[in-house]
């Protein structure tokens, strides 16, 4: 359901023990921001939820969920997910799909790095194919010290984002009147570019992006989503493969390197 990756450019492994449980007034506040348009949670996420709650908490994070229904504009409901958040004290917001698994761990590992917008790979299927809903150069991968991959954009499938990225954004979004009546920041909204239309995703990652913030991602685990079937693969394997490793009756004979070419394509 979710693959995981540890390799000498891993983040630095996060080390839990039961006696390092802090108490409640130096616990670390995270809010889990989920919009789930048809009243419905996918057993995937609540079991990832619950046990990402309690990992957290053993490394002093309190997680808060806060998950909105109801409302059918996807967009309108994550301006009102994330308006929510204004004039509370908290150290990040998460946001997170009601379809999807994810890792714990890696969970943990974004709120601690030292970069402001971290993502996980998030799988979908689109077309036919296994993609990955996010955008990197495929031919230059621009990586930090903790092994993070620097993108043009990640999925709102998950994505952390320290409350100083959240706070810019409010402070710079016009207030518009949502279909409920309730005045909030409109943060999230659709474009039209050149002709295209641009998703919620595109445009709240360019909007953090003129605010001088780079957008990473952590290769190291891949979040599975659960639609009609479960989709669930790794990104480090699929989008880099490595060539197979060669036998001794092997040696001096050519061995045919991992097929690329479709999945290169598809961040072209």
């Amino acid at each position: 359901m979710i693959s995981n990756r540890t390799d000498n450019e891993s983040i630095t492994d996060v080390t839990v023990t039961e006696e390092s449980t802090p108490t409640q007034n130096e616990f670390q506040v995270v809010y889990i921001l989920t919009y789930a348009p048809t009243n419905e949670l996918k057993t995937t996420y609540v079991n990832s939820l619950a046990t990402t709650i309690r990992y957290a908490m053993l490394n002093g994070i309190k997680v808060i969920p806060y998950i909105l229904s109801g409302v059918e504009n996807a967009s309108m409901a994550k301006n009102e997910l994330l308006n929510n958040l204004r004039g509370i004290e908290y150290h990040s917001a998460v946001f997170i799909a009601h379809d999807i698994a994810w890792d714990p761990v890696s969970f943990v590992q974004n709120l601690i790095s030292k970069e402001d917008v971290v993502g996980l790979p998030v799988v979908k299927k689109r077309l036919g194919n296994v993609i990955f809903d996010l955008d990197l150069n495929i031919d230059y991968v621009e990586k930090n010290e903790e092994g993070l991959i620097k993108v043009n954009y990640a999925s709102l499938g998950f994505l952390t984002l320290k409350k100083k990225v959240i706070d810019d954004l409010l402070d710079s979004s016009p207030s518009i009147t949502n279909n409920t009546g309730n005045e909030v920041k409109n943060v999230f909204e659709y474009q039209i570019k050149d002709g295209q239309s641009l998703s919620d995703n595109i445009v709240i990652c360019n909007k953090i992006k003129d605010y001088n913030y780079d957008i990473w991602l952590n290769p190291n685990s891949t979040c599975a989503q659960m639609a009609d079937n479960l989709y669930a693969v790794d990104f480090m394997t699929t989008v880099f493969p490595q060539p197979q490793e060669q036998s001794q009756a092997e040696v001096g004979t050519e061995t045919p390197l991992p097929a690329s070419d479709d999945i290169k394509s598809l961040y072209e």
